[in-house]
């Protein structure tokens, strides 16, 4: 979200202190952060890391919320838990993380889910909206609809993040002042400031 007034400014012109982040973004992929990073409205001075702390931190604010954003080390299955435990350290105000990547398209009967979608995990019936990699399997469509088992489930997302998404979910639902979702002033707000963004 760009506030009014605000610009992208160089690394190193302003530096908060580890408290003042509570919001942590993780990346799995390199083009994933760079996205996270080209919707920055401020770059942050970057923070010393504790020695046993393996994230690589880019800081930043959007809008209001000062922000963490880091990434995974390719071939890690369990990198996404270690990254998130070592962010509750560096920054102990931390009210939230949020996981952002690609999906690719997941079409079915039920759920057209395509590339491009934005897919945000919400609770439904016994399950809390949040899978872990390892907890489901691919079955055959004549066993379950949608070709996919779960095993399990984790625990569902925070309140306050499940009211927000309940908010969005009444500004588009046909009440709001415009027809173009928000989302999308945002990105086109990033490729102006980072045209290479556009050509990757």
């Amino acid at each position: 979200m760009t506030v009014p007034g605000s610009q992208i400014v160089s690394y190193g012109s302003k530096k908060l202190r580890p408290e003042d982040y509570q919001v942590c973004w993780i990346c799995p992929l390199p083009i994933e952060r760079t996205a996270a990073e080209a919707m920055l409205d401020e770059r942050h001075a970057p923070l010393p890391n504790n020695v046993n702390d393996s994230n690589t931190y880019t800081l930043g604010r959007i809008g209001p919320h000062n922000v963490a954003i880091t990434s995974l080390p390719a071939g890690n299955s369990v990198a996404t838990a270690i990254a998130a435990t070592h962010m509750k350290y560096a920054f102990p105000a931390m009210r939230v993380v949020l996981l952002v990547g690609i999906g690719g398209g997941a079409p079915s009967l039920s759920k057209d889910i395509r590339l491009g979608d934005i897919v945000i995990s919400y609770p439904d019936g016994t399950y809390g909206g949040v899978i872990q990699v390892d907890y489901g399997k691919s079955v055959p469509t004549n066993t379950h609809e949608d070709g996919f088992e779960f095993k399990g489930a984790l625990n569902q997302p925070p309140d306050q993040l499940l009211n927000v998404v309940n908010a969005l979910q009444a500004k588009h639902s046909g009440l709001g002042e415009s027809d173009e979702p928000e989302y999308l002033k945002f990105l086109e707000q990033a490729i102006k400031r980072f045209p290479r963004i556009n050509a990757s």
